[in-house]
């Protein structure tokens, strides 16, 4: 009942309490602040998109029972399936990209939810494929 209880208030934290997005734009020397809220922000880049395939696939994990190799790939496949997702609603980094980045995209995901690298390192290889959307 405990943990039931747990997942409940971390889901709560994640679906209900939004990512939220601060900017700041600065014309004619007046600086305007910006804060924005919604479900489309876990997908303006990967970091934050990260921490919502592991809630996710932590879910489906324990209501499956499941370990070892499935469980890594529940957590590829969430992140691949969010990804396009992403994509198919033109939401943030995946706006305007091809379906074969997204699909690069979606396994960059899940190597960084099932910790194998962190994201750091995964953006510098992105970098150097050249694969990495530029910020506007």
């Amino acid at each position: 009942m405990k943990k039931l209880l747990l997942f409940l208030c971390a889901a709560v934290a994640f679906f209900v309490v939004p990512v939220t997005v601060f900017a700041q734009e600065t014309v004619n020397s007046v600086v305007t602040t910006v804060v924005e809220t919604g479900f489309s922000n876990y997908f303006i880049s990967l970091a934050a998109l990260v921490p919502l395939v592991v809630l996710i696939a932590a879910f489906i994990n324990t209501k499956l029972n499941l370990s070892g190799f499935l469980k890594q790939f529940v957590a590829w496949l969430i992140s691949i399936l969010l990804c396009f997702v992403g994509w198919y609603f033109n939401l943030g980094m995946f706006a305007g990209t091809v379906w074969w980045v997204v699909l690069i995209y979606g396994f960059a995901v899940g190597l960084a939810a099932n910790g194998f690298f962190d994201i750091g390192l995964i953006q510098a290889i992105l970098k150097g494929l050249k694969l990495e959307k530029k910020n506007e």
